[in-house]
């Protein structure tokens, strides 16, 4: 059986070497769902009361005054399930919690490939092979990111909506060059001239 306790977030400790930087989106909709929505999923801790898992939520937590931190000892050998005595399905505040949950998730996550590239030699990990993200080794020779979009969140999730833009999720690509390659970008992508950061594929099939 899993053994509780009671204890606070000053308790706890961050990860040095957490792989997920988070964007400021998926932090501001971390903080608008605890105020509004309350907890539900739980973090996870090691044995000495480092965070595993959600060291955002603590983050935004502590942050609000959510002080209190109720921890269910574990191996791992079982589920622990965050009952909301307070909530129903059948009420809207739950519905709207499990779509919080959801898009707090999908926008919250902006990894950082330094930090993952020494956590795969310091411990032998295969992130690409085991767990689908990008072949580090590849990583090496991208060129940096220009000034201009360096400490700017532009997953394709997190991006404004721009003038015309409607509901429907569309993936989008950034493009870098130097000047001197500017001919040979037009000539591939068919158009006549780069004018806009964000080109529609009808625009681009149309050029």
């Amino acid at each position: 059986m899993a053994k509780e306790k009671q204890i606070t977030i000053a308790d706890l400790q961050f990860d040095d070497k957490n792989a997920n930087r988070h964007t400021q989106k998926g932090l501001r909709l971390l903080e608008k769902s605890l105020q509004q929505l309350g907890a539900g999923r739980s973090i996870v801790l090691d044995k000495n009361n480092r965070i595993i898992c959600g060291n955002g939520v603590v983050e935004v937590a502590g942050q609000i005054g959510l002080e209190k931190v109720r921890v269910v000892e574990t191996t791992g050998d079982e589920i622990v399930a965050v009952k909301r005595v307070d909530l129903s399905l059948d009420d809207a505040k739950a519905r709207e919690l499990a779509i919080a949950d959801n898009q707090t998730a999908k926008v919250g996550i902006e990894f950082d490939f330094d930090v993952l590239d020494d956590l795969s030699k310091e411990f032998n990990f295969d992130f690409a092979g085991k767990w689908e993200l990008p072949d580090l080794s590849n990583f090496d020779d991208l060129p940096n990111l220009p000034e201009e979009l360096q400490d700017i969140d532009i997953l394709p999730n997190t991006l404004d909506r721009i003038e015309g833009d409607d509901v429907t999720l569309k993936k989008r690509i950034i493009i870098t060059y130097p000047p001197e390659k500017e001919d040979e970008i037009k000539r591939l992508l068919g158009l006549k001239k780069i004018t806009k950061v964000l080109y529609r594929l009808e625009e681009i099939l149309e050029a």
